[in-house]
């Protein structure tokens, strides 16, 4: 790799070193296999720039100040046998903002990024978040929201640091295209290139497919980030005013079913890091959080990280660290230990999980995707935390200097009347009163003491603890404020019932177990406005007479299943959902079945995702699902069944994965399945049944066919359109079993549907041929052309997708007459079935390549 060094002298010979550039095409990135993207290593007077081709050739970078690109250019290689190219760029000025460009034949990338601040700087701002993986539309949603961030306001054009789990597989070359490098997330790839990058190692970039294996040497993340590690993945770094601690969990002795570790020798290194810095900002950046809320992943336990627990947490409280920023768990949640804040901010990309709010230290949780915007002001951090669409989640104060001595405390006081900063903490005649979150410190002599906690007319709590000299002593306290009531539920089976509940209730904002609503004279749920959260399930069924959900308007948390309906109890006259509108997590199933007059979903506006099954039917009123807007996320199985009158899917625009099958049967009035063009991965079978007037499959477009296992489009009477991308990439490489039947003409069989996938593209065909060769058959990454040429001649090779779109081209040159053979990169191509064009002069061949 070739490195310059742009300071002044560089002035004095930039018309000898360098020559000049063309652009023959400043909209072509196709030939880019990873475009370029940023690295920081660790200095302010630098930049690496890294990017990948599909072929051995020569690129050329050019850099300036200002957008001519005054500075200079010079030609790269690759540096490695996969066509990597990068460029260092040394001797630049801190805090400085400068513009390049790379191009690659007639591919042009340009692009501008920020140095780091000057050493002595004292104000910063900048990016974090995590656990990208699988949803790579949620990803490049995300960084859609950074870039009008640094564009509203530049400061922000500075670094983004990530807590790793980039890709679900690390090991495989597949993923990192397919996931992390995506070539369709035009917004990844332009903050990836104005925004330097910088990331812990996670548990899944160990990963071989289908969790087979792990690769502990990660070199495939050493390979696309190349940040110059101490030792293993572990490094750290200064800038601005903060030292950055990057913490790699998996040594040598890492068990993948188990927890990530710090060994002997990192450990003594970072004491040795946090020892030594003078920074008077430090944060730690690591994968698995110590402390968190909980949560699973197909039955594998995310608990807290106990070497982060023992380990480190003592030297973050030794050397005054203020932050240790984690991911792993696919959610937000803010805790705080002895005044060192633990946040897990893993809401990139990867498939959220259920918190547990009542997880110890922890203050805030929030399953959504995410990421934060973090700003430090001289002795003052501020964390903003935004989804996507920029609602703020959650904001975090956190002073340079916290840590109170001797009695130290965290009063976590659950949702009751009144406000923690108003608790009286009295100690042997001394009184305080917590900050706004919730910390206190008393200095006591050395002994015992009764600490008794008060709040208005709720009955105190008194504590006992012992007081040792010249140490600080943690007291964590709950105050459980009148609203955890009914641990063994509730059922309402009059209107009565549900106007006494405050009153035989009182103060209860929270019900720990089941609440059943069921009663005929049931006619509003209005005297439940004071539920702020079902612990257990909520069951709706049975009320002849309720015609909304108005009442439980404050409902935002429901921890099992939501039952609006059942199997054979329904809700007569409901016609609205109105009520829900703060719900945003459901902790299991959602079921709305034998609501006849329901019209629509509006109602569930916020509800972002689902943990369990979603199963709608027999609603017979209702014509589209709009009001689901919000919805990213199912984990169990979606199906859409016996309805009248639904013509449209519309209102699902935002759905972006399954976890298991989908099903659309017997809908009689359904005429497309427009509204689930965002969905990209479903976790089972695809089940299209007894749609009456169904004629088209488009919507299910852009589902990945490797996510569906088994396939089922039946007695669907006047379906004739199934060739969609995602039906013909499943049809040229099945997961499972297939049964396409009793459709109209063009869905009657596989074949059917196969043969018409390609209709548009010319069918496989000599015309003046060449002998013609592709192999190995399927192929892989990487295939072989092989023909026979009787001169020199030029041509071009041309990929198509099963519905007839190029996707890729490329010129080829013969030198010589004879046998030829050209080697193809197939790598960024997903599996599935492709055309492959080869037009030399007036010859034309076409032939069909399945790739495994």
């Amino acid at each position: 790799m070739k490195k310059l060094t742009f300071i002044t002298a560089i002035i004095l010979t930039i018309a000898s070193l360098f020559g000049q550039a063309t652009i023959k095409n400043p909209n072509s990135k196709s030939d880019f296999l990873k475009q370029p993207y940023l690295i920081f290593e660790g200095n302010n007077t630098g930049m690496r720039i890294i990017w990948q081709l599909n072929e051995t050739a020569p690129c050329e970078f050019f850099l300036g100040d200002n957008n001519t690109y005054n500075l200079g250019n010079a030609t790269t290689t690759e540096y490695d046998d996969d066509h990597q190219h990068g460029y260092t760029i040394t001797g630049l000025t801190p805090n400085t903002k400068y513009y390049y460009k790379v191009v690659y034949d007639d591919a042009i990338i340009e692009a501008s990024f920020n140095t780091a601040p000057e050493e002595e700087a004292t104000d910063l701002k900048f990016f974090m978040y995590g656990d990208t993986r699988t949803q790579f539309a949620v990803h490049d949603a995300v960084s859609e929201s950074m870039i009008a961030d640094y564009t509203a306001d530049a400061d922000y054009q500075t670094i983004t640091i990530c807590t790793g789990d980039l890709v679900t597989f690390g090991a495989e070359e597949s993923n990192w295209q397919n996931q992390f490098f995506n070539s369709t997330t035009p917004n990844i790839r332009q903050r990836m290139a104005e925004v330097p990058f910088v990331s812990c190692l996670g548990n899944h970039e160990l990963y071989y497919n289908n969790y087979t294996g792990v690769n502990l040497s990660s070199p495939l993340f050493g390979k696309y980030f190349p940040y110059p590690f101490v030792e293993r993945r572990y490094w750290s770094f200064d800038y601005g005013p903060v030292h950055f601690t990057y913490i790699d969990l998996y040594p040598a002795n890492y068990d993948p079913y188990g927890q990530g570790l710090i060994d002997d020798d990192q450990l003594a290194w970072i004491e040795n890091d946090l020892s030594s810095t003078t920074k008077e900002w430090k944060i730690v950046v690591l994968h698995e959080p110590g402390w968190s809320a909980g949560g699973s992943s197909s039955g594998y336990l995310h608990p807290n990280n106990e070497d982060v627990q023992n380990l480190l947490q003592p030297f973050c409280e030794q050397y005054g660290v203020q932050l240790v920023f984690g991911g792993h768990n696919h959610y937000y949640a803010k805790a705080c230990k002895n005044g060192i804040y633990h946040l897990t901010a893993a809401g990139g990309g990867a498939p959220l999980y259920s918190p547990d709010p009542d997880y110890p230290n922890v203050m805030k949780t929030r399953q959504i995707h995410h990421y934060c915007k973090a700003e430090i002001m001289d002795a003052t951090l501020s964390v903003t935390v935004l989804t996507p669409g920029g609602e703020v989640v959650d904001e975090i104060t956190i002073g340079q200097d916290f840590l109170p001595g001797h009695l130290l405390g965290y009063l976590n006081k659950e949702e009751g009347y009144g406000d923690i900063s108003d608790v009286l903490i009295e100690v042997d005649g001394e009184i305080a009163q917590p900050d706004s979150i919730g910390y206190y410190g008393l200095q006591l002599d050395a002994g015992i003491y009764n600490v008794t906690f008060s709040l208005g007319s709720y009955e105190s709590i008194t504590e006992t603890v012992e007081i040792f000299e010249g140490t600080e002593t943690q007291l964590d306290t709950m105050l459980m404020l009148g609203l955890g009531c009914l641990p063994e539920g509730i059922t309402f089976e009059t209107q009565e019932q549900i106007d006494n509940f405050q009153i035989n209730h009182p103060n209860c904002l929270e019900i720990e177990g089941d609440v059943e609503i069921s009663g005929n004279e049931i006619t509003n749920l209005n005297g439940l406005n004071i539920l702020s959260a079902i612990g257990g399930s909520l069951y709706i069924w049975e009320c002849g007479s309720l015609t909304s959900l108005t009442g439980l308007n404050n409902l935002s948390y429901i921890g099992d299943d939501l039952y609006i309906g059942g199997l054979d109890v329904g809700n007569p006259l409901l016609n609205s959902l109105t009520g829900l509108d703060n719900l945003t997590t459901i902790g299991g199933d959602l079921v709305i079945l034998n609501n006849p007059v329901l019209t629509s979903l509006l109602g569930l506006g916020n509800l972002i995702s689902v943990n369990g099954f979603f199963s709608m039917g027999n609603n017979h009123s209702l014509s589209c699902l709009s009001g689901l807007g919000s919805l990213l996320s199912i984990e169990g199985w979606f199906g859409i069944f016996d309805h009248d009158d639904l013509t449209t899917l519309s209102g699902l625009e935002g759905l972006i994965s399954v976890g298991g099958n989908l099903s659309i049967e017997g809908n009689h009035a359904l005429i497309n399945v427009t509204g689930l063009e965002n969905l990209i991965s479903i976790g089972g079978n695809l089940r299209v049944k007894f749609n009456d007037v169904l004629t088209s499959l488009t919507g299910l477009d852009s589902i990945e066919a490797g996510s569906i296992t088994n396939l089922y489009i039946h007695d669907n009477d006047i379906l004739s359109t199934c060739e969609v991308q995602s039906i013909c990439t499943y049809l040229a490489s099945p997961n499972g079993n297939i049964s396409i039947h009793d459709n109209a003409p063009g869905c009657n069989s596989p074949e059917e549907v196969q043969d018409i996938c390609f209709q548009g593209v010319e069918k496989e065909e000599t015309l003046n041929g060449p002998d013609f060769n592709i192999y190995p058959s399927p192929v892989n990454d990487f295939a072989t052309l092989q023909f026979q040429s009787d001169q020199p001649c030029n041509g071009v090779i041309e990929i198509f997708n099963a519905t007839g779109v190029r996707i890729k081209s490329r010129q080829i040159k013969t030198d010589k007459a004879g046998q030829q053979h050209l080697v193809m990169d197939f790598r960024s191509l997903p599996v599935g079935m492709y055309l492959c064009k080869v037009q030399i002069g007036d010859r034309v061949v076409v032939k069909k390549i399945i790739k495994q």
